[in-house]
């Protein structure tokens, strides 16, 4: 079900929302199977296959043994798919855009989330136990450059494998609807590390919380004789 639900005043928030939350209106998952490049202008880094150098990106779904050994076994999408695939990123030295698109046509005085599944692509051995950890940012924005909404991620550590996490933020519609620019951008400028993964970008409409009872009880399971 898709829920909408009307705020005045504006408001900004650098959280996921608390409620619930509709069907995705934009779902970016990389697809499955081999990967291609984004649209053009949909992100700063530059296309390539297997493991990427530092400015490059690729779209994968099963991969190891990248930068020596010192990053993470990257096998399978963060929703399990067959084949799924994700956004591998080597952003060190190169600040910028991982992620971005203009949305157009949402509803007024709606309220949307915007998220992302990030994990960190660096295991303790990368750069010599001195890698740059990644730090992202997740803004909503008009298309003026303006930003509505954000987030951050903080630095993301260095772990044993994949660690995805949803990041998200949301904002609120004025009741005569603009287009709306999502965007994910990497603040890292050091020359090693920074390495990462994207997955499942989704913006939702999101409403209250709602709760439901069987005769009045949160029971989970009901017996009934048909």
């Amino acid at each position: 079900f898709l829920i909408l639900l009307c705020f005045a005043p504006l408001f900004l928030k650098a959280q996921l929302w608390p409620g619930n939350l509709g069907r995705a209106i934009v779902n970016v998952d990389f697809g499955a199977g081999r990967g291609t490049a984004l649209a053009s202008g949909e992100t700063f880094y530059k296309f390539t296959s297997r493991c990427p150098n530092p400015g490059e990106y690729s779209i994968e779904h099963f991969l190891f043994g990248c930068a020596g050994g010192s990053w993470v076994q990257m096998v399978g999408d963060h929703t399990g798919d067959h084949d799924g695939n994700y956004m591998l990123v080597n952003a060190a030295g190169k600040p910028g855009a991982v992620f971005q698109r203009t949305i157009d046509g949402l509803c007024g005085g709606t309220t949307y989330q915007l998220s992302a599944f990030i994990s960190t692509a660096l295991n303790a051995l990368a750069c010599s136990g001195r890698p740059e950890l990644p730090n992202l940012t997740i803004t909503i924005e008009n298309t003026s450059g303006d930003v509505l909404a954000s987030t951050n991620t903080g630095d993301i550590p260095v772990a044993d494998g994949k660690t995805f996490k949803e990041y998200g933020t949301y904002y609120t519609m004025p009741a005569v609807p603009v287009p709306l620019v999502i965007k994910i951008s990497s603040n890292g400028t050091a020359a090693c590390g920074n390495a990462f993964l994207v997955d499942d970008i989704t913006l939702k409409a999101a409403g209250p919380a709602v709760q439901v009872k069987v005769n009045g009880a949160d029971n989970t399971d009901v017996n009934v004789c048909v």
